[in-house]
């Protein structure tokens, strides 16, 4: 069975901005099936806030990167609300996982790292989530 992951944000800026090999590496997993990502209209929102105003990409590439987000990604709504990090924009990381029941966060914030697991939940980085399925 496939497992369901939460790709955090910086994952994905890391990927598409920066081109981490690591990063990079698990958007193909997710492309080529072999893992399940899923996503909140929360974690989008932050994603497109971030690339119009942290940095500066055009809006069209903006859009061309949420419509490709959105057909690699199961969207879910989030039904439970965490408060269990420093930095309360993280919350909805945990909260997107809790909710659509995935198997792991994979992130590269040390405020989600430190906890190693949440709920059942293994939070890992890219480099360590690659480690352990490739």
């Amino acid at each position: 069975m496939k497992k369901k992951v939460v790709i955090d944000n910086n994952v994905l800026f890391a990927s598409f901005l920066f081109e981490s090999e690591n990063c990079n590496k698990i958007m193909q997993m997710v492309t080529n099936g072999e893992i399940k990502n899923y996503i909140s209209i929360e974690m989008l929102s932050e994603f497109e806030e971030k690339l119009k105003k942290k940095f500066r990409v055009d809006n069209n590439i903006i859009q061309e990167l949420l419509s490709f987000i959105l057909s690699i990604s199961k969207f879910i709504h989030i039904v439970v609300r965490i408060d269990k990090v420093r930095d309360i924009k993280d919350n909805m990381v945990l909260e997107t996982a809790v909710s659509a029941d995935v198997d792991y966060i994979i992130t590269g914030d040390k405020d989600l790292l430190i906890l190693n697991e949440f709920k059942g939940i293994k939070i890992l980085s890219p480099h360590d989530f690659l480690k352990k399925f490739k």
